[in-house]
């Protein structure tokens, strides 16, 4: 025989308010623990939440190991690139020579000798290398472009930017036995920011593509398409390089996607922060053939926003390639950005190797996917997509996500009206529950803004004192501001559920109220 509901309604309980009204349950808090429950949540929340951050940033600072050649360099090869062309392997000590070696021209901002002479000499004396070691099975095309031109821009205002001759190295790795139609463009650019010896923007992504090259023409399996190398010398100057060549180069027309390497920062993991535009298929190629990702859709949704004040080649492709394509970038150590500490000595030890087997991963899926000639439905929709602590990708369409957001508003509506007839048929007032539930929602805003608040008045007192101290001690974040946020979270908590003289958390279960 199922026993009666307890009514736990105290009558000398004052009802002169909403909260202590004898319509809400009563319950003494010493005797049913769940004060003590509250605040043992809160300790394992935060416990929880601190082990989670040990995990992602022990995870995040782990790299492969860096793969040195397996045999002795020759006297010859170590006169001239003291490289090991023979390797089947993502060498990254290949990479750091050749990441090194550019560097060691110093700034090579557009215009100087090092970016318009040094530079292109020794890149194009790498490709020749490369060539002579080339398995038969590919054909290597080089061609320096110098095109000349103008374009409108709105990039922190509207402008016309034009350029005179700036350069672009390109290599178009071809299968001998077959043409294809359709081509595949990997781009980073060599020139940096004055002042700045660029390993990281871009000097390390030329020499992952350097070394990607390298790898897939000594390969024995022919590709599907071909894969265009544009080594570009002018994307500091505001995108031009990349204008000059998707405008005006006839192997542009070739070109049905890319993927553009570049770099906020210094070392790290290497994160995809735009896709697209739609193209789907892009995200679900990256997802299967990246061995060690790093995704985000919010990462993406924020640098579309124009939140940060910067662009990529991505934008110039997309918009007057009309091409879809990945844009990966380095953002870890963004203090090194643009200025003479961004040096090729730091960049960890297997931070190339990382990013190296990941690039040379995802395109080699994208230049033997027959999706690249003809994504057919895949060209439309877009996909929600993010990676778990970099073990693996999620990614679903954007539909399905709608769906599930939709559904999870439904059940939290049907649940609530669940509740409002648990509270009739008991013979309360619904409309108590309700006003319940909306001072709950009330107390999580205020806490939030209280928890903004807070962090706004920080970092103006800091800015004061010391600006951006965090910036190179990233650990700084922690106690300047995720603990007071925190402290000030559950204060606005503590002292909200007593409004009124009652504890909206110590309403118990048989109550129907919360579940």
């Amino acid at each position: 025989m199922a026993a009666p509901r307890q009514r736990l309604i105290d009558p000398a309980t004052p009802t002169s308010n909403f909260y202590s009204n004898p319509q809400l349950p009563r319950i003494d808090s010493k005797s049913s623990g769940l004060l003590a429950l509250t605040e043992k949540f809160w300790l394992i929340a935060i416990a929880s939440c601190l082990a989670l951050f040990v995990v992602v940033d022990i995870n995040y600072h782990s790299f492969p190991q860096a793969q040195q050649p397996k045999v002795t360099l020759t006297v010859s090869e170590r006169k001239s690139f003291e490289w090991e062309f023979k390797a089947n392997t993502f060498l990254e000590s290949n990479a750091r020579v050749f990441l090194e070696k550019l560097c060691s021209f110093g700034t090579r901002h557009l215009g100087s000798k090092a970016n318009e002479e040094s530079a292109v000499t020794y890149i194009t004396d790498v490709v020749k290398e490369i060539k002579t070691h080339a398995n038969p099975l590919h054909e290597i095309e080089l061609d320096i472009q110098a095109p000349s031109g103008c374009f409108d821009i709105n990039f922190i205002g509207n402008f016309t930017t034009c350029y005179m001759n700036i350069k672009n190295i390109l290599v178009r790795l071809s299968p001998v036995n077959q043409k294809s139609s359709s081509a595949l463009l990997v781009n980073c650019h060599y020139d940096t920011a004055i002042s700045s010896p660029g390993a990281s923007d871009d000097a390390i992504s030329c020499a992952i593509m350097m070394e990607s090259l390298r790898l897939l023409s000594q390969s024995d399996q022919p590709l599907t398409h071909s894969i265009v190398f544009n080594f570009n010398g002018a994307e500091e100057a505001i995108l031009q390089a990349s204008h000059g060549f998707i405008t005006q180069h006839p192997w542009a027309g070739q070109l049905k996607a890319f993927v553009n390497l570049e770099a906020a920062g210094s070392g790290g993991r290497e994160i995809v922060f735009q896709t697209g535009p739609e193209h789907p298929w892009l995200v679900a190629a990256y997802a299967e053939s990246a061995k060690y990702p790093y995704a985000s859709i919010v990462a993406q949704e924020i640098f579309q926003s124009g939140v940060i004040p910067s662009d990529t080649d991505f934008r110039i492709y997309r918009d007057y390639g009309n091409i879809p394509g990945i844009d990966i970038a380095y953002v870890y150590n963004g203090y090194i950005y643009h200025t003479k500490y961004d040096q090729p000595k730091y960049i960890p030890p297997g931070c190339i190797q990382r990013g190296g087997e990941n690039v040379l991963g995802i395109i080699t899926n994208l230049a033997n996917s027959e999706k690249l000639s003809d994504p057919g439905d895949s060209r439309l929709g877009k996909m929600v997509f993010f990676d778990v602590l970099g073990f693996f990708m999620i990614h679903y369409p954007l539909r399905l996500g709608e769906i599930i957001n939709c559904a999870t508003i439904l059940a939290a509506l049907l649940n609530l009206y669940r509740k409002i007839r648990l509270f009739k048929r008991e013979g309360r007032n619904p409309t108590l529950y309700i006003k319940l539930v909306v001072a709950s929602y009330m107390m999580h805003a205020a806490g939030f803004v209280a928890m903004v608040t807070v962090n706004i008045v920080i970092a103006l007192s800091v800015s004061l004192v010391q600006p951006m101290m965090w910036y190179t001690n990233n650990w700084l974040v922690v106690p300047v501001y995720m603990l007071p946020a925190v402290a000030v979270w559950i204060l606005v908590h503590q002292r909200g559920r007593h409004v009124g003289g009652a504890n909206i958390f110590q309403l118990p279960s048989s109550s129907g109220l919360f579940c």
